[in-house]
């Protein structure tokens, strides 16, 4: 009789177990969202606190977004591990992408795949500086942007007497306004836009088939500027077309330059001297035209993050040009495929 009670004590012992091991496996799977909804935690294990799913991917970010600054990788990476019977899940949030932490999460947020102000679900590229390969990519994928360069792409605009471009502006999608400039072949650009698509000619004698000196200073004082008051620094763009080869003018510094009253006089003097002194053989050759300028923008104009870049008149995919003070030449480097 007494081995039969102990028997019975012990099977609604474990009974109880049983009961409070289930009660608590509930609890873990469905929350009470009094008790979680405060907490909302992006990151947990079977022995932590319950993950709120009812309150939503939104909120575990915006929490997850609050505690980021005070981990390190290696705590993230070790929080983020949820027990496989409940599922895992990685987040890749605002808060790692401007602390720059980004490489164990860098395939859940390419920016690469993304044009300046998507989202994927809660998470915007608005405050997401790309790169100036990066962000080019993107333009030659838009076909409006493809159209006009093509509309301007064109011997018989080549030969025109003037000047002609086309300015951008911000919009739902990017305005094109096209301009005519001054006969003295200085783009006249409107303050209110971030970029431009201009043409240099065949038509005149002693043309210089790349930038001129006010083409960089419209690009830095009026380009560069506004694109960051209204977008970022990095979305300004300056282009030229000519019938040998385009180029586009990108800036990825921190906008720590001043262009005073005797800047575009010493600019202008300086690639006037050196550009005269070719003659139409070499005016005519794209080598010749591109190491010149890129000792210009090296020795004289000096601004850091100011970079050209030539883009393929067919595919449009860009290399920067650097100029290579040791070997008196021009570096190409390809912008990633």
């Amino acid at each position: 009789m007494k081995e039969k009670i102990t028997i019975q004590f012990m099977l609604l012992t474990a009974l109880v177990i049983c009961t409070s091991s289930w009660s608590s496996e509930v609890d873990f799977l469905i929350g009470k969202e009094e008790k979680y909804s405060k907490k909302s935690q992006a990151f947990s294990s079977k022995k932590q606190i319950a993950i709120n799913y009812g309150n939503g991917f939104k909120i575990a970010l915006e929490s997850y977004n609050e505690t980021i600054d005070g981990h390190t990788i290696n705590t993230i990476k070790k929080s983020s591990k949820i027990d496989e019977k409940y599922g895992e899940f990685n987040v890749w949030s605002k808060g790692l992408i401007n602390s720059g932490r980004s490489e164990p999460y860098e395939d859940c947020h390419d920016p690469e795949l993304f044009a300046e102000g998507d989202t994927v679900g809660e998470i915007s590229t608005d405050n997401y500086t790309m790169n100036p390969c990066q962000k080019m990519k993107i333009q030659n994928a838009d076909q409006i942007f493809r159209n006009k360069v093509s509309e301007l792409d064109k011997q018989e605009i080549f030969n025109n007497d003037q000047e002609i471009g086309v300015a951008a502006a911000y919009g739902t999608q990017v305005n094109y306004e096209y301009l005519t400039n001054a006969t003295n072949d200085n783009l006249k650009f409107p303050e209110k836009y971030f970029g431009y698509i201009h043409t240099h000619l065949d038509s005149k004698d002693g043309v210089v088939k790349i930038f001129s000196p006010s083409d960089i200073s419209t690009f830095l004082t009026t380009c560069v500027r506004n694109a960051a008051a209204r977008g970022t620094m990095s979305d300004a763009f300056g282009m030229v077309i000519t019938s040998q080869g385009n180029y586009i003018l990108k800036y990825s510094g921190d906008g720590n330059y001043n262009i005073g009253p005797g800047t575009l006089k010493g600019w202008e003097s300086w690639y006037r001297r050196a550009y005269d002194q070719l003659s139409e053989s070499e005016l005519d050759d794209s080598e010749v035209v591109e190491k010149l300028f890129t000792q210009f923008l090296e020795e004289k104009v000096k601004i850091d993050g100011l970079e050209v870049y030539k883009s393929d008149k067919t595919t449009g995919n860009t290399r920067e040009l650097k100029y290579d003070g040791n070997k008196k030449s021009v570096k190409l480097i390809p912008c990633p495929a």
